[in-house]
């Protein structure tokens, strides 16, 4: 019997190939974009501390940010590209 196809990465897929792709590569902002950034990716790390990987949305880590969907989109492209940001973020404070 086949396992179902699955479309989702794991955690520790994503992980592994972070390295290695340009996808998770943050481009250089403005000052007004890096303050965005930042208190996004503050958020996201509080995100994860308080809910765990699995708790930290995009959805929850906007309303801790207090930014719009579209400007947490427009910042990262992806929920994964998201949280390996903040855990980089993290670990150069």
């Amino acid at each position: 019997m086949t396992e179902p196809h699955s479309s989702a990465h794991s955690s520790d897929q994503i992980w592994e190939n972070a390295a290695e792709t340009k996808e998770f590569e943050i481009r250089p902002l403005d000052p007004r974009s890096q303050a965005t950034q930042q208190r996004i990716l503050d958020a996201a790390v509080r995100a994860l501390i308080d809910f765990g990987y699995a708790g930290a949305s995009t959805l929850r880590i906007q309303e801790i940010a207090a930014v719009s969907r579209g400007r947490l989109l427009h910042q990262f492209r992806s929920r994964d590209q998201l949280l390996v940001a903040a855990v980089q973020h993290l670990a150069t404070a």
